[in-house]
């Protein structure tokens, strides 16, 4: 085939938009972007270099279409933009580039002028973790009582009593309080700050000004098992008062700007792994909870290896009696409006598209919206009755996009399932120009509940770019496709999930120009675990790249930041109680039936699913004398693929595409 017209160092040249906010009076918006500062010198041994790294910076988005504008030019990180109460300032968060600098609150006037620090080291040692603005014009600032605890600092041995000890991505937990905090935007306190047992995973302040709502754990076994409660905090007396009778797996709320009622998102606190996250109705004088949507999961978690920053999906209220909400529903990330009375979810939008964080103002909505051919940007649309269609108001990733001469993949595909379940979606990305033996990638994504769909990934456009046919589907255990198509592999991993897997890839060969065409096989967390699981069932695939895998349940347990809890709600189970339960899922129980060529890649700081989960694999299936590698990647963790640092991400890419091309067979 002639030269692939894609690098895998190619995705380094887009830029990556998140946290959109609108104005209040939708006048204009701003969004963090993200780029990528190149490299100076090689790696070479001997010589000098610096790697590449990301930065953020601030961007002003006219939504009637106007070209953006850049609003700080700073060097390292800017984000979590916020609008003054008179609209006349931005507070924001900043770290500077350069190693042991701490994160601050940053103002920015909007009508010109540089922006300046609210807070310092001298006055906030631990930095600034999150913000809000008070009605008042003040500022509400989240942060610890110190950098890190002293025996962190120092290197000096920790002694550990809690379960929740370590998360990834962060490593080591240090045991230091959280502090909410109002300070004025000279940076002067007003009065002492509020201790919290557990920093928030979303708060705000309500319209009186003297209370602040929050979603967080009250304990250490709460954290664990991944569950929050609704605090009441008020900034006067700092009592903090948990709301409800029960915690929720609860993800976002929003505050009525002008009565106060709450809206949260959510499962139950009983509810299953693969429950959808809900909506409830909250009210703040008895504290009382109404779900009014159940059915229609609110928080998409959907397939994509191009964004940076987080994904924001807190529903926002339109007027008295309608929210503004995300919805994920067969791979498709949707706006809706719920009417609160009875909880009727109307789509805004409708298509195949993503939509990884929106905000709402003026009546209109400001979103950031990726297709399958196209990384995020930004894109507006009228919130008046009704459908709308977006209309993108960025461009800054179009002349990069133009020159890859990407194709979109096929329209949905649909194949029966093995048993009664519902029908399975898939997609197949075909090559411009197929390898000669019309090589076939299987892609099987993570979570387990997560979903492939329309957001954009670079992985398969590199793959189709190489020559090979790239699949990928939802098999039972997803999401979007409802709890009961989650729920389907709880306690059976690697049965309804695997024929699942098979059926789509029969499906999709079917209509394959060559059927007998080889087939590689990959996927990363719950994707590593069917890789290889699907390796030790069947010796039909020419090679598999497991990435960031699950080899063996037991050790998982104790390994994984997540172990315990997520062990008993998905695969059922206990070291001490169930150990034939959990070895029956473990694809190391068959390993002497593995002889494909494996090359396992791992981070070796994933907490996630640890680096020994890679390490037992490959040393058994090297003491087997199978055809086996193993990639460890330094200093990073579970999320490598998607926001690593840009050469090891690169690294990544080249060593699936080196590992396929020297597997044809």
């Amino acid at each position: 085939m002639s030269a692939p017209s894609l690098a895998a160092d190619a995705f380094a040249r887009l830029r990556f938009p998140s946290q959109p906010r609108v104005a209040a009076d939708g006048s204009f918006g701003v969004v963090v972007l993200a780029d990528v500062v190149p490299a100076e010198g090689t790696p070479d041994p001997g010589t000098e270099y610096t790697p590449p790294r990301y930065r953020r910076r601030l961007w002003r988005v006219d939504l009637e279409g106007g070209d953006p504008t850049p609003l700080t030019f700073g060097d390292g990180h800017d984000a979590n933009p916020a609008f003054s109460p008179d609209g006349r300032q931005l507070a924001f968060l900043r770290r500077p580039h350069g190693e042991n600098v701490r994160t601050h609150a940053y103002l920015l006037p909007l009508d010109g002028g540089e922006a300046r620090p609210v807070t310092t080291d001298a006055s906030h040692p631990g930095g600034i973790e999150d913000l809000r603005w008070h009605p008042s014009g003040d500022l509400i600032v989240l942060h610890k009582g110190g950098w890190r605890d002293a025996a962190a600092e120092h290197g000096l041995p920790q002694r550990v009593t809690r379960r929740a000890f370590r998360m990834d991505g962060a490593g080591f937990v240090p045991e230091v309080p959280t502090f909410l905090e109002r300070i004025g935007i000279d940076g002067a306190a007003r009065g002492t700050p509020t201790e919290l047992t557990h920093a928030p995973g979303d708060w705000a302040v309500a319209p009186d000004g003297a209370t602040v709502w929050a979603l967080a754990s009250t304990s250490d076994d709460e954290r664990a098992r991944f569950l929050q409660r609704l605090l009441r905090i008020d900034l006067e007396t700092h009592a903090v008062e948990p709301v409800g009778d029960a915690p929720v797996r609860g993800s976002s709320l929003a505050v009525h700007p002008a009565d106060g009622r709450l809206a949260v998102t959510g499962a139950p606190h009983d509810a299953t792994a693969g429950a959808p996250d809900g909506l409830w109705l909250v009210d703040p004088a008895d504290g009382t909870f109404r779900r009014i949507v159940d059915d229609v999961d609110l928080t998409p978690l959907s397939g994509t290896d191009c964004r940076l920053g987080p994904t924001e999906f807190a529903p926002v209220w339109l007027d008295d009696e309608r929210l503004v909400v995300s919805i994920f529903v067969e791979g498709t990330v949707d706006l809706a409006r719920v009417t609160v009375a009875d909880g009727h979810v109307e789509p805004i939008t409708r298509g195949s598209k993503d939509i990884s964080g929106f905000d709402v103002g003026g009546g209109r909505a400001l979103m950031i919206l990726e297709t399958p051919t196209r990384p995020g940007e930004a894109a507006v649309l009228s919130l008046a009755d009704g459908t709308a269609e977006a209309t993108r108001v960025s461009r800054w990733n179009d002349d990069v996009v133009a020159g890859w001469n990407l194709r979109a993949p096929s329209a949905e595909r649909r194949v029966p399932a093995t048993d009664a379940a519902p029908e399975l979606a898939y997609w197949v990305l075909e090559p411009a120009t197929p390898r000669d033996d019309r090589a076939v990638v299987l892609e099987v994504h993570g979570g387990p509940h997560t979903a492939y769909g329309y957001g954009f990934m670079f992985e398969f456009h590199l793959l189709a770019a190489h020559g090979y046919t790239v699949v990928y589907g939802n098999p039972r255990g997803g999401a979007s496709y409802g709890q009961a198509f989650a729920d389907a592999i709880h306690g059976r991993y690697g049965t309804v999930d695997a024929d699942d897997v098979l059926s789509i890839l029969d499906h999709a060969l079917a209509a394959h120009a060559d059927p007998d065409a080889p087939v590689h096989l990959t996927g990363g967390s719950y994707g590593g675990f069917m890789t290889n699981w699907l390796l030790g069932q069947t010796q039909r695939f020419a090679s598999g790249v497991s990435q960031r895998s699950i080899c063996n349940w037991i050790s998982f347990y104790g390994g994984s930041d997540i172990g315990p809890r997520f062990s008993e709600m998905q695969v059922h189970g206990t070291p001490w109680a169930d150990l034939e339960t959990l070895w029956r899922q473990s694809p190391l129980r068959r390993v002497e039936q593995i002889r494909t060529p494996l090359l396992l890649v791992h981070a070796e700081e994933d907490w996630r699913c640890p680096v020994g989960q890679a390490v037992e694999l490959f040393q058994a299936l090297d003491r087997l004398g199978r055809t086996a590698e193993l990639l460890l990647v330094p200093g990073e963790g579970h999320e490598l693929s998607r926001s690593g640092r840009p050469d090891r991400r690169t690294a990544r890419l080249e060593a699936l595409l080196d590992w396929f091309d020297r597997h044809p067979a």
